[in-house]
């Protein structure tokens, strides 16, 4: 992960072209617990009551605008939506709703009994 390098590195500016922005958005909200449990998982029970739809997707994309506000502002990360463009986001979005799909369908939602 760049990320760390950035805010330790004096030489800010190269390191910055060279982060992968959405993947270190990724890392970041699949490991903080708060985004996990307050966004996703939410999200992925509506998931599961739409689990047949071709849009599932659009799920998610609230749930995005949300964790860049929250990694930009921890990380003190400026001009996100040079970042993060739109489409950026509606690829990351599919990308969750295909996997989580995935896990929809092998049950790994559902509850033991």
């Amino acid at each position: 992960m760049k990320l760390m390098e950035f805010f330790t590195d004096p030489e800010k500016e190269r390191i910055e072209d060279e982060i992968d922005w959405v993947e270190d958005l990724k890392f970041y909200m699949d490991n903080d617990d708060h985004i996990l449990s307050q966004y996703f998982f939410p999200a992925v029970k509506k998931h599961q009551k739409y689990k047949d739809r071709d849009d599932t997707y659009k799920i998610y994309v609230p749930l995005l605008y949300k964790c860049i506000k929250n990694y930009c502002s921890k990380f003190d990360i400026k001009e996100p939506e040079t970042k993060f463009t739109k489409e950026k986001i509606l690829d990351l979005a599919k990308r969750i709703s295909n996997e989580q799909q995935t896990y929809i369908e092998r049950g790994d939602y559902d509850e033991q009994k």
